[in-house]
């Protein structure tokens, strides 16, 4: 009866990183009493929106100005939007000298039809063609493998330029949440409401608790964040900082 009536504890912890998958040391140990329930919950998320969808893996776009030799042009890791990607494109094919410095235009174009979320890729040369097939940047613009000609083409999927669509905040000392069917550590779930390279501050208007697994000392708390896949978020090196909160049920 003395627990029940006993007073709610309650323990606040932050924990920050420039990274999104790290240990958190406690010293010294937080202590949950094993005749009591604990939850916890995420106050507060802040860092900076710098999710990439441009990596290593999609940063390929091939072509040849004639027929026979091809050439790579290689995009920065980055957060792009479609206009963004052409004019990366059309600032190399430059630096290339492969394009109309007379006229002050290009022969490759990229660009997005509104109407159908679809990405365009224009030739405007007999001469030149794209080669869809190993530009690793295609399942972002939404191509098939094949080689592109002289005139307009559209791509045969929708353009996928964000592929993060949500991010998880995982804990290791809470339970019951899933993920696609699958047990898994998710405090918090959400998607930033900002531009990238705008501060991100997700604050709960309503705290959604859950049960803490552990009991007893609690020396080290394990914090990471992923996408909707469960595939760890890359934030670029931008600092993470989570406050949650615990207290006793």
């Amino acid at each position: 009866m003395a627990i029940k009536t006993a007073p709610k504890e309650n323990f606040s912890s932050v924990v920050t990183s420039s990274g999104t998958d790290w240990t958190t040391h406690l010293s010294p140990p937080l202590f949950l009493n094993p005749k009591r329930r604990y939850e916890l919950a995420l106050v507060n998320l802040e860092t900076y929106n710098s999710i990439p969808n441009i990596t290593e893996a999609n940063n390929h776009f091939v072509y040849s100005p004639n027929g026979t030799t091809w050439k790579t042009i290689t995009l920065l890791e980055g957060s792009y939007k479609l206009v963004q990607i052409n004019t990366e494109i059309q600032c190399q094919l430059e630096a290339n000298g492969d394009w109309n410095s007379s006229k002050n235009t290009h022969y490759i174009t990229v660009g997005a039809n509104p109407s159908t979320l679809r990405t365009f890729i224009k030739i405007d040369s007999t001469a030149y063609q794209v080669d869809m097939a190993s530009s690793t940047i295609r399942p972002t613009v939404g191509f098939n493998p094949q080689t592109l000609t002289s005139g307009y083409h559209e791509g045969e999927n929708p353009v996928n330029i964000c592929n993060v669509n949500t991010i998880l905040v995982n804990c290791n000392i809470i339970s019951g949440s899933f993920l696609s069917g699958n047990q898994q550590p998710i405090v918090y779930s959400f998607f930033p409401d900002v531009s990238p390279g705008y501060k991100i501050i997700e604050s709960p208007n309503n705290l959604v608790y859950l049960p803490i697994s552990q009991a007893g000392n609690i020396s080290r708390m394990h914090v990471w964040l992923t996408d909707q896949s469960g595939m760890q978020l890359n934030l670029r090196g931008e600092v993470v900082s989570i406050k949650l909160h615990i207290h006793s049920v």
